[in-house]
């Protein structure tokens, strides 16, 4: 039997049969194949191994499967540059940061540079790494914050403020602030502070992988098979329950660190245990 079909011993066929199905539906699985059948592992009835497949059946993971990732950065970079008509005499695309955490969006920055190649866009010049430059940066009009994944939209806010504030306090121009995303979560939309953003753009809509699907008794009942899954994963923070915030993220950008609003028993390390996550995530 295959690494991708060894399964538990308690798990019917009817299961079995269910899981052979998956693998051949989902095509990034077999880029991992041994994390995600220890996580179906962990099911220890019909129900949580249901909860497991639909989660995996609408996970977004953008990889080098069909240049989803290289399709991914083209779409933000025609944004930017045919629609939102940006130039760069005064436009900064910058990572979403002001406390030197968020290293994903700086790689972001770093991986879409090669598609601004030409037209007169410069690394040094059109990619700072420090929004507080763009601030003193007395040509620039334009700022594009730029990351993979926006869950609740509270820190998307928190910058927006911040810029505001800092170009009060400068007594500059006021900045023309766009935001682009991989992926966006329906709450960074719902709580998006208008008033200081001039448009937000992103790739895919992300819902919630459970509560936005079910309602009622269908949705308490797969919130609870979820949380058992959480226990008897056995090292999931109560923080990150569902993920932070409860987000209820299915998204992952490959070769990036996983988005903590993930869903924790796809990202969290395995108590005392060598078995890996599908989508693991290093703590800031």
């Amino acid at each position: 039997m295959s690494e991708a079909t060894k399964i538990a011993p308690y798990l019917s066929e009817n299961i079995f049969s269910e899981m052979i199905d998956l693998y051949e539906k989902v095509d990034w699985i077999k880029l991992k194949k041994k994390e995600i059948n220890d996580l179906i592992n962990l099911c220890k009835s019909k129900d949580q191994f249901e909860v497991v497949k639909e989660l995996v059946q609408s996970y977004l993971y953008i990889c080098d499967i069909e240049n989803r990732k290289n399709n991914s950065l083209r779409k933000i970079k025609e944004q930017i540059t045919d629609h939102w008509g940006l130039t760069p005499a005064d436009t900064r695309i910058v990572v979403k940061d002001i406390e030197d955490k968020n290293d994903s969006s700086a790689a972001m920055q770093q991986m879409i540079k090669p598609f601004f190649t030409g037209g007169g866009w410069r690394s040094a010049v059109n990619f700072p790494n420090k929004l507080a430059s763009v601030i003193a940066d007395k040509d620039a009009n334009n700022i594009v914050l730029i990351d993979d994944f926006s869950g609740t939209g509270k820190s998307l806010n928190k910058i927006l403020k911040w810029i505001e504030d800092k170009s009060i306090e400068s007594d500059r121009k006021k900045l023309q602030v766009y935001a682009c995303f991989v992926g966006c979560m329906s709450e960074t939309i719902d709580s998006l502070d208008v008033s200081k953003i001039c448009d937000l753009y992103f790739v895919f809509e992300c819902k919630k992988g459970i509560s936005d699907k079910y309602e009622g008794k269908e949705r308490v009942e797969k919130i609870k098979f979820m949380r058992e899954l959480e226990k008897a994963h056995g090292n999931i923070a109560k923080r990150y329950s569902l993920g932070f915030k409860s987000s209820e993220a299915v998204f992952n950008f490959s070769d990036l660190n996983s988005p903590n609003n993930v869903f924790p028993i796809f990202w969290s390390d395995y108590s005392g245990s060598d078995i890996r996550p599908p989508f693991p995530r290093t703590p800031k």
